[in-house]
């Protein structure tokens, strides 16, 4: 499934995508941003700002707030 940066979240609400399918577009959206050497990136089903790789490294620290793109493999207890 392709998902181009400028589409709106209503579209992408309406595909009812399945969790594997939300988290391959995940992949997709934070490749890349990382490969626009960007920062953050919108969440396309909640509209939310995520952090990237890239921001995450240049705090040079987790956080341990269990950042989807954690680059220091922290994992966040269900």
């Amino acid at each position: 499934m392709e998902y181009e940066m400028g589409e709106s979240r209503d579209r992408v609400e309406r595909l009812k995508m399945t969790k594997s399918q939300l988290a391959a577009l995940w992949i997709q959206i934070h490749d890349e941003a990382c490969g626009n050497g960007q920062e953050f990136y919108r969440d396309p089903k909640t509209g939310e700002q995520v952090s990237t790789r890239i921001r995450l490294q240049r705090l040079k620290k987790c956080c341990k707030s269990g950042c989807r793109h954690c680059p220091y493999g922290f994992k966040k207890r269900k």
